[in-house]
């Protein structure tokens, strides 16, 4: 297997012990894309009431076309 392209100093954090788990982002500034979309800052549902809102959040973020 591959290692994984990880950029930048602090793009991911895990936690050892009985909590496992991975921080993506340190801050909601910070961006995020999928499948070579362009990365986004976090992405706030506040005000979506429709399923065509959440499709938009999820095109944003590159994870449906």
């Amino acid at each position: 297997m591959a290692s994984p392209n990880v950029e930048g100093t602090s793009n991911a954090t895990a936690t050892g012990g009985s909590q496992m788990g991975v921080v993506v982002g340190s801050s909601t500034t910070e961006t995020l894309g999928f499948y070579g979309a362009t990365g986004v800052a976090k992405q706030s549902s506040t005000g979506v009431t429709t399923v065509a809102g959440v499709i938009a959040l999820l095109q944003a973020l590159g994870l449906v076309s």
